[in-house]
Order: structure tokens, then C-alpha cells, then sequence
């Protein structure tokens, strides 16, 4: 090879796909117009009429094969795409849901909490001092070391 970005003729092969086809004109050129005294190779001319001369053999073929190429690239794309789209989707949809429920007050996250289970009463289990509705669960000081329950001993501590 004459110039460092030649590609060997293997290469050459390879990029262009063309291993099914024989190889029947093998042309030894020099890509280099300065190694050549200063002109271009005429090899290089009959081996691009040659080739571009096999592509119009097989345009159908090729064409046909390029068709199921963009076909297949189109589809990929797509599906990319709607993918991106179904993450775009879900990732607003959670920012928007947490920003609506750091926004929400307390009174309306309370109003749409799910009810809390009715404890079954017991007369040996003393009841809130403060909502007299509920089993009492601790005291505090805030009760003033009354039992309450932990909704009330909740409300009494943030008073």
C-alpha cells in the first residue's frame, strides 16, 4: 500500500460486501498521485468503471437489498423512538405526581389517606384522655403525662 488510509484488498472486500461476487479484476494501482510523478493512475479509472459496472449489473438485486436495509433502519428508529417516548412519559408523569404531593396540604393528604383500622375496645385498655374515641398508646408531656392516642400525641406535640 502506497498511501495509509489505502485499505487492502481484502478490506476493500469487506466494506463493500462483495464476497459472494468473484473477483475477477485484480488491479494493482497506486493511489498516490506523488509516487506516480505527480499523475494520476489510469488503473484506477478502469477499476472504478468496472466496479460501478458490476453494480449496474446487479442494480435490481442491490436495489432490492438496500430497500430491506432502510426497511429494517426505519423500523429499529421507530422503536427507538417510541421507546424514548414511553421513558419520556413516565419519568413527567412521576415529577408531576411527587410535585403534586409535596404541594398537597396536610389536611388533604389526611382527607384522602386510607381510614385507619377500628380497634376493638377493651375495658382494661385506658382510652385517649384527650378524643376519648380511641385506646390510648402512650403519654407525653405534652398531654401532660395523660394517656393519649397517636393521633392525639401527634397534634399535641406539633401544638
Amino acid at each position: 500500500m502506497d498511501c495509509d488510509q489505502a485499505l487492502s484488498e481484502a478490506e476493500f472486500g469487506q466494506k463493500l460486501q462483495v464476497a459472494s461476487y468473484v473477483n475477477t479484476k485484480v488491479l494493482q494501482s497506486v493511489t498516490k498521485a506523488k509516487a506516480n510523478g505527480n499523475l494520476v493512475d489510469d488503473r484506477l479509472e478502469g477499476g472504478l468503471r468496472w466496479i460501478l459496472g458490476r453494480i449496474e449489473g446487479d442494480y435490481d438485486a442491490l436495489g432490492v437489498r438496500v430497500a430491506n436495509d432502510r426497511a429494517t433502519t426505519k423500523k429499529e428508529a421507530a422503536a427507538a423512538w417510541q421507546a424514548q417516548k414511553e421513558r419520556v412519559w413516565a419519568y413527567k408523569e412521576e415529577r408531576e405526581r411527587s410535585a403534586m404531593l409535596s404541594e398537597d396540604s396536610a389536611a388533604n393528604q389526611a382527607a384522602f389517606a386510607p381510614p385507619k383500622p377500628v380497634v376493638k375496645q377493651s375495658s382494661d385498655v385506658p382510652m385517649c384522655s384527650t378524643c376519648e374515641s380511641q385506646p390510648a398508646v402512650t403519654k407525653c408531656a405534652a398531654s401532660k403525662w395523660m394517656p393519649v392516642c397517636s393521633d392525639c400525641a401527634d397534634a399535641l406535640k406539633k401544638k
